[in-house]
C-alpha cells in the first residue's frame, strides 16, 4: 500500500531518480546482465558460506529490483515526454548541474549553472535574451517531481 502522506520522502526519491536517469539506465542494464548469469551451480562439496543458498529466491529478489528500476525509468521518461522544449532544456541543464556545479554555501550551486547555460541555450534557440528566475526554476523542478511521483506510483515503482 502506498503511503500518500509521505510527500517529502517521495519528492526526494523522485528528484534523485530524475537527476540520475543515466545511472539508473546503466544499473538496469547491469542488473539484467547479472540476472542472466544466475543459474545452476556446480557444487564441489566445499562450503561456500554460512547462509543456506536458494538460487530461485535470489533470482526472484533480483528480478523484483530490476522491475522496480524499469518502472522508475518508464515513469521518468513518460514525464519527460510531457514537457515542452524549454522545460526539457531546463531538465537537461539541471542534470548537468547536478554532476558539474560546485556546492556553495546557502544557495545551491545548480542555480547559477542552470541560469547561465539555459540563458545561452535560449538566446541561441530563440534569438533573444532570457534570464530564468530562481522561482521559475523551483516551480519547474517541483512540477516535474510531482508528475514523476504520480507516474511512479501508477507504474508501481514507489511504495
Amino acid at each position: 500500500m502506498t503511503d500518500i502522506t509521505d510527500f517529502k520522502r517521495q519528492n526526494k526519491i523522485a528528484l534523485r531518480m530524475i537527476l540520475s536517469l543515466d545511472e539508473l539506465k546503466e544499473q538496469y542494464a547491469l542488473s539484467l546482465q547479472g540476472i542472466s548469469m544466475i543459474g545452476a551451480q556446480n557444487l564441489d562439496g566445499m562450503p561456500h558460506g554460512t547462509s543456506v543458498g536458494n538460487p530461485t529466491l535470489q533470482k526472484c529478489m533480483k528480478l523484483l529490483d530490476v522491475e522496480k528500476t524499469k518502472n522508475w525509468i518508464i515513469a521518468i521518461e513518460t514525464m519527460e515526454t510531457k514537457l515542452n522544449e524549454v522545460k526539457q532544456a531546463f531538465l537537461r541543464f539541471r542534470r548537468e548541474a547536478e554532476k558539474k556545479a560546485p556546492p556553495t554555501g546557502g544557495r545551491p550551486g545548480w542555480f547559477n549553472y542552470v541560469e547561465a547555460h539555459f540563458g545561452e541555450w535560449f538566446y541561441d534557440t530563440y534569438g533573444r535574451a532570457f534570464c530564468l528566475p530562481k522561482r521559475t526554476m523551483m516551480d519547474w523542478q517541483r512540477e516535474m517531481v510531482d508528475m514523476t511521483v504520480r507516474l511512479a506510483i501508477y507504474h508501481g515503482a514507489m511504495k
